[in-house]
This record gives structure tokens, C-alpha cells and sequence, in this order.
């Protein structure tokens, strides 16, 4: 339960800003908002939640916490599309811990970006699972549009269909003859 809710307007403040860029603020203002990963860390800490959490939700301020320092005071505006992305990933977390914090219980209940998360670990150790050569040509497929989980579910059963219908063991002949 949320014991403490002295930095929720602190939250949505810099949520605001996040929101408002690049047309409704200034770098100094977002530079400030993109420090926001502290602030949801020692919140989560003062509630004594910050170990009751699902660690990828841990992993995520912390992934914002790095964010933000990319995004200092001493750091320049970058003029490419990483910034923007940055800015609406900052956001995201900042609004689902604001919802978190504000709902208290919601520690125990993961929302619907826990479970998106839990299943990408799924897919990650689906995918180490699959022998060499098999990861990149998922990934290249994935990287031509390929939907993730399809890809590595496609990996599977054609490994599994050249074992059975082929003789064919795909893990050895991908790797080939590999020297010592």
C-alpha cells in the first residue's frame, strides 16, 4: 500500500513535460523531466514496495533512470528519432508508475505492461533456446517485419520438420563443419 504520495505531483509534473515535448517546452525543462527514473525509484523505496515489485518493472525505472542520465544537462539536443523514442518510452513508464502509485495495491496486481514484458523474457529464452545460425535468421526476420513470437515459433517447427520429415538435425547443419 502506498504509504507515501509526496512525490506523485513531482510525477505528474514531469510527466506533463515529457508530454509537452519538443513543441511545449525547452530542453532545459525536458532535460530536467528526463531525470524522472530517480524519482520513481525513491518513491517505490520510501513505500517499501521497491523489492515487492516484478523485477522487469524494476528493470524499467532503472532502464529510465540510465535514460535520463543520456539526456543531462550536459548533453546537447540530438537532431535524429532516438531522442523522441527516448521521450515517449521516459513517458510511458512515468504515467504506469503514476497510475501505479496512485492506485497503491497495483504492486501486487501487474498490469497489462508486466505481462507484454513477462512474455517478451518468454520469447527471449525461446529464442536462446534455438541453435546458432537459427537466433540471427529469426532476428533478420523479425527486422523484415516478421511478428516476433511467429518467427520463433516458425524456427521451431521448421527444426522440428527437418528432423522428422527430412532426417535432417538443422542445428548441425546450420553450424556446418566448424574448425577447432
Amino acid at each position: 500500500m502506498v504509504k507515501n504520495t509526496d512525490s506523485l505531483p513531482e510525477v505528474e509534473r514531469l510527466s506533463g513535460v515529457l508530454r509537452a515535448w519538443p513543441d511545449g517546452c525547452t530542453w532545459e525543462e525536458l532535460q530536467e523531466a528526463a531525470a524522472i527514473g530517480p524519482l520513481l525509484r525513491r518513491h517505490l523505496e520510501l513505500n517499501e514496495v521497491w523489492d515487492l515489485v516484478l523485477a522487469v518493472e524494476r528493470a524499467s525505472v532503472l532502464w529510465a533512470m540510465a535514460a535520463g542520465v543520456r539526456h543531462s544537462p550536459s548533453t546537447r539536443p540530438p537532431q535524429d528519432q532516438y531522442l523522441s523514442h527516448t521521450i515517449r518510452e521516459l513517458l510511458e513508464t512515468a504515467e504506469y508508475f503514476g497510475r501505479m502509485f496512485l492506485i497503491g495495491d497495483a504492486y501486487y496486481f501487474p498490469g497489462e505492461r508486466s505481462r507484454e514484458a513477462e512474455q517478451g523474457e518468454e520469447f527471449a529464452r525461446r529464442l536462446a533456446n534455438l541453435p546458432e545460425g537459427w537466433r540471427g535468421e529469426v532476428v533478420r526476420r523479425i527486422r523484415g517485419g516478421q511478428e516476433f513470437g511467429a518467427a520463433i515459433s516458425d524456427a521451431a517447427i521448421s527444426l522440428n520438420m527437418l528432423h522428422h520429415v527430412h532426417r535432417i538435425d538443422g542445428a548441425k547443419e546450420a553450424a556446418g563443419n566448424v574448425l577447432p
